[in-house]
């Protein structure tokens, strides 16, 4: 399933961003973009959707992943994961009305990344936005 598949990444820590798109560029995904900010991630993901975007929770500027992934949620139909270190059942309910289709806890494995993302694809929970 990974051939020709769209990853983008929210994450505003650069370091862990340029090592997730080895990881997963590595396992054959294609990674079109990366944002640091939700407003950014926003604009970019809504000129070219994605079929799937690592979402981090914790972002640089005024809105949060999860707000981000609201606003994208309202145009967009595509799986989203998000990739947080915070865990708490509290954030993992504000999450729900954006459909999330897995978490990655960091830290994380590239092993525990890549069985995340392939479940979240396999799952089909929402629709490839093609």
């Amino acid at each position: 399933m990974t051939s020709g598949t769209t990853i983008f990444i929210v994450e505003d820590e650069l370091i862990l961003a340029l090592d997730l798109k080895e990881k997963l560029e590595r396992h054959g995904y294609e990674v079109t973009g990366h944002s640091v900010t939700g407003e950014d991630a926003i604009s970019q993901i809504e000129k070219k959707p994605p079929d799937v975007i690592l979402m981090d929770i914790k972002l640089a500027g005024h809105i949060n992943g999860i707000e981000a992934a609201r606003e994208i949620r309202k145009t967009i139909n595509t799986v989203l994961v998000y990739c947080t270190a915070y865990s708490n059942r509290e954030m993992l309910l504000e999450t729900d009305d954006t459909l999330p289709s897995g978490f990655i806890t960091k830290p994380f494995t590239e092993a525990s990344l890549i069985s995340v993302l392939e479940e979240a694809l396999n799952a089909g929970s929402v629709p490839l936005h093609r």
